[in-house]
């Protein structure tokens, strides 16, 4: 989260925009009261101070506008629609790729193994073709460094664990077929 927020490629989600929103809005509110407190309204350094602040903070909302309307599917010149804020506060993202880039809300790791749970479905798909030597399975976890096993008991593809248990029916017994 807030990875390059004075870019304006990529998308981000709901949540590190309206965190943004946040933020700028209490740093305006703290550097309005400290540059008051300590140099006054009159001062030139607190016009300089306020004008460098403002014109980054300004850039940077517009860079995360910009990449939340990229989440939603739309250009980034959508943001200065009147009221569009709103829209990009609480509309869902598109769900997987589009034009602007990766789904922000997709796993880090694509290249990771299948995992036992997908949106609350057991996965059922074998880990190794069915052309492939038998080996033991503490073999085939030191060679190719699996991450998941197939459960003898359950028959189902469940997260390697050193105690070797089956973390959805606790049977002892997993390993390849």
């Amino acid at each position: 989260m807030f990875k390059a927020p004075f870019l304006f490629k990529g998308r981000i989600r709901r949540i590190e925009f309206c965190l943004s929103l946040v933020i700028y809005f209490a740093s305006f509110l703290i550097i309005s009261i400290i540059c008051y407190e300590v140099f006054g309204w009159n001062d030139s350094i607190n016009g300089f101070i306020f004008f460098i602040f403002f014109i980054t903070t300004l850039w940077s909302f517009f860079a995360q506008s910009t990449k939340r309307c990229h989440d939603i599917g739309e250009n980034g010149w959508c943001q200065l629609i009147p009221f569009y804020i709103f829209e990009l506060c609480f509309k869902k993202g598109q769900l997987g790729d589009n034009k602007y880039g990766t789904d922000p809300k997709e796993k880090k790791n694509k290249d990771a193994t299948i995992n036992a749970f997908s949106n609350g479905k057991i996965v059922t798909q074998p880990l190794k073709s069915e052309n492939e030597p038998t080996q033991s399975v503490s073999d085939e976890i030191v060679e190719k460094k699996i991450q998941q096993v197939l459960c003898n008991s359950c028959k189902v593809i469940v997260p390697y664990t050193t105690d070797k248990i089956c973390v959805l029916c606790g049977a002892e017994n997993w390993g390849y077929k």
